[in-house]
């Protein structure tokens, strides 16, 4: 099969040529672009998290020596309120745990998940 000549042949090459281009784009470009954008979200999500891991893992040792100097004891009789609600322990517990991270100069947004 032979093209035709002259003018006819052009525009007929030409609409060859963007159906192939078309296609091209649409089955190979779109779709590693799509990729592309999902391993860069995927890549910002894990140095997120990597940032965050170096953040407590600098704060490790000054935490580590404070729990070496409690006892379990002090620990337990500090977190928990007398009664049975436990609402009530857990939030003196939180307040606690905040009281300690301002005591040893923790940042607070080691304690915050990451973004």
């Amino acid at each position: 099969m032979t093209l035709p000549e002259g003018y006819r042949g052009r525009w007929l090459a030409l609409g060859i040529l963007l159906i192939v281009l078309g296609t091209m784009f649409r089955f190979v470009t779109l779709p590693l672009a799509s990729w592309y954008v999902t391993l860069h979200e995927a890549r910002q999500q894990l140095l997120a998290e990597l940032r965050h891991t170096q953040r407590i893992v600098r704060h490790l040792p000054a935490l580590q020596a404070h729990h070496q100097q409690s006892t379990v004891r002090d620990e337990l009789s500090a977190a928990l309120w007398p009664g049975a609600n436990r609402a009530r322990a857990a939030a003196n517990l939180q307040h606690v745990v905040q009281h300690r991270i301002k005591l040893y100069d923790v940042p607070d947004e080691t304690t915050r998940p990451p973004p």
